[in-house]
C-alpha cells in the first residue's frame, strides 16, 4: 500500500513537529508514506503538493491531507479538489481547534471538501461529536498517539511549585496568562518557578518578558526558547505541574505527553481536552483567562500531597490509552479498505 501524506513538514525550519513528521512516520509500519510538504512558504507548499498529487496520482491508494482551521484549510481544500479531479481516494485529518467555526464560516467548501473525503479522521471526541453535529456522517475517531516508551514516568509524589509552559508564544496559547498565574503564586510561594519553553511568535515573547519585568518577577520565570521534544522533555524532570493555558486547542500532544511523564497538568477547558481526561482525577481543568482559578488549582496540588500523587499516577495510566500500539490497529482497520 502507498499512501501520500500532505501536510506542513517544518521541522528543518525550526518549527515543533508536527502530524506529519510524527503520525507520517508512524504509519510507515503500515504502508510506504511520501510526506510533503518542506516548503515554508503557503504558496510554494501548495504548488510541491499539487505536485506530488500529479507525479503520484497513479501510484498512491490514498492521500492524506492534515487540515487545520486558518489559512491552512484553503491549502486543503484545493489539495482536495485537485484529489477530486484525478479520482484520488483522500482523508482529511482533522487538527484545527476552530475547525467547528471554520463549517460555519465556509459551508460551502466544508461540504465540498468533507462530504466527497473517503471519511475524515478526528483525533477528539470533541471533533468527531462538532462535525457529527454539522451533518458529516463519515468521521472516524483515531487519537492522536505518543510513543510511551519515549517518556519517563516519574511520579510525584508530592508537588514543588515549579511550572512548566510548552507551546510557541502565539496569541491563541495566551502565554501572557501564565505570567499572570506565577505572578500570584509568588506572593504565596516566593520561590515558585516558570519555565517558558518555545520560540518566539509576532513579539510575544517580548511582551510576557515586559510584564514580568513590570511584576517584578523576574527572578520566578524563565524564558527557555525553544527546544527540541527530546530537550524539553529532558527539562520536565526539574518540574512538578504543566501548565496549558491555550484559549483555543484540539487535543494537544504536549498535554499528553506531560501526562505520559507523570506531571500534574493543570490546562484552559477549551477544545477538545474535556474529552481528553477525568477532571481532577487525571489532571485539572479550569476556565480560560482566569488566572486566580488557576493559581488556586496550582495551590491545591503544591499544599496536599495526596492530591499531587494521586494526578500524577492518574495521568500516567491515561497516557497507555493513547500509545501507539494501541493506535496502531485502528488505522490498519482503516486503511484496509485501500488496499
Amino acid at each position: 500500500m502507498r499512501i501520500l501524506y500532505l501536510g506542513n513538514k517544518l521541522k528543518s525550519h525550526g518549527y515543533n513537529p508536527t502530524s506529519i513528521e510524527v503520525l507520517g512516520e508512524k504509519l510507515k509500519e503500515i504502508a510506504e508514506v511520501i510526506q510533503v510538504s518542506e516548503y515554508r512558504s503557503p504558496l510554494l507548499r501548495f504548488a510541491d503538493m499539487a505536485k506530488a498529487i500529479y507525479t503520484n496520482r497513479s501510484t498512491v491508494n490514498l492521500v492524506l491531507i492534515d487540515t487545520y482551521s486558518t489559512r491552512g484549510f484553503y491549502l486543503a481544500f484545493y489539495c482536495g479538489f485537485i484529489c477530486r479531479s484525478l479520482k484520488l481516494p483522500y482523508v482529511p485529518i482533522l487538527h484545527g481547534g476552530d475547525l467547528p467555526k471554520r463549517l460555519i464560516r465556509s459551508k460551502a467548501k466544508c461540504d465540498t471538501f468533507f462530504n466527497n473525503a473517503a471519511f475524515l479522521v478526528a483525533p477528539s471526541g470533541f471533533m468527531r461529536k462538532k462535525f457529527k453535529q454539522s451533518g458529516y456522517t463519515n468521521v472516524k475517531l483515531i487519537p492522536n498517539q505518543i510513543d510511551l516508551n519515549k517518556f519517563n514516568f516519574k511520579e510525584r509524589k508530592a508537588a514543588a511549585p515549579r511550572i512548566l509552559w510548552v507551546r510557541s508564544f502565539a496569541a491563541i496559547y495566551n502565554p501572557e496568562l501564565a505570567i499572570d498565574v506565577i505572578a500570584l503564586l509568588a506572593t504565596k510561594y516566593p520561590d515558585a518557578k516558570l519555565g517558558m519553553v518555545g520560540p518566539e511568535k509576532n513579539g510575544l515573547m517580548g511582551v510576557c518578558k515586559a510584564k514580568a519585568k513590570k511584576l517584578r518577577i523576574e527572578g520566578n520565570v524563565e524564558f527557555v526558547g525553544k527546544k527540541t521534544r527530546k530537550e524539553w522533555i529532558e527539562l520536565s524532570q526539574d518540574y512538578d505541574i504543566f501548565l496549558n493555558t491555550t484559549n483555543v486547542d484540539n487535543t494537544p500532544l504536549s498535554v499528553m505527553e506531560a501526562m505520559a511523564m507523570g506531571m500534574c497538568v493543570v490546562t484552559t477547558n477549551v477544545g477538545g481536552i474535556p474529552y481528553l481526561f477525568e477532571n481532577e482525577i487525571e489532571g485539572v481543568m479550569v476556565e480560560p483567562n482566569d488566572a486566580e482559578m488557576i493559581s488556586q488549582g496550582i495551590i491545591k496540588i503544591v499544599d496536599s500531597p495526596e492530591y499531587a500523587h494521586q494526578l500524577s499516577c492518574k495521568a500516567r495510566e491515561k497516557s497507555k490509552e493513547w500509545d501507539w500500539l494501541f493506535i496502531k490497529p485502528i488505522w490498519q482497520k482503516h486503511l484496509k479498505q485501500f488496499q
